[in-house]
């Protein structure tokens, strides 16, 4: 099974919600996420689907919609 948490990445600090192991930790900064605040985020357009473009991660990658146009 596994859980999303709200966190920062990359060298521009975007804002992003990454899919871990629902054993995972969060760690200091993060902050753990239901489905339905992950789904809501999605639909509305606040987030985008960057999984195919990242390396190295284990689930989904959704990065803040304003970061991607800043970066």
């Amino acid at each position: 099974m596994s859980t999303f948490v709200a966190t920062t990445i990359g060298r521009g600090g975007m804002v992003a919600m990454l899919e871990v192991q629902e054993t995972e930790k969060p760690q200091k900064g993060e902050f753990k996420l239901s489905r339905d605040c992950v789904k809501v985020n999605l639909e509305s357009g606040l987030f985008t689907d960057m999984t195919d473009r990242v390396n190295n991660a284990d689930g989904k990658v959704y990065i803040l919609t304003s970061d991607l146009e800043e970066n």
